[in-house]
């Protein structure tokens, strides 16, 4: 019988990395949103640093590793799924 333990914070990392590779998503990390609007079929966001973005989804993770924290969104609806909470339009 193989004992199950809970990963390690080094080896969560490492899966992320790798399966972040392997999306064909625009992922990015260390940015601040200063606002997100309903543009059309998706969204438009402005970060903090003056650059503006459009996407077809949005995810708003806050909080630390195993202790999510879900925000009040103005015109989002959120559900849960399993572990992963979604915004949607």
């Amino acid at each position: 019988m193989a004992i199950r333990r809970y990963p390690h914070r080094d080896e969560v990392i490492a899966y992320l990395l790798r399966y972040a590779n392997q999306l064909d998503a625009d992922i990015r990390t260390g940015r601040r949103v200063s606002e997100v609007r309903a543009d059309g079929d998706g969204f438009a966001l402005a970060l903090e640093d003056g650059s503006r973005l459009t996407a077809r989804a949005v995810v708003a993770a806050t909080a630390g590793f195993g202790q999510p924290n879900r925000p009040a969104l103005p015109s989002c609806t959120l559900r849960t799924t399993g572990p992963r909470a979604l915004a949607q339009r």
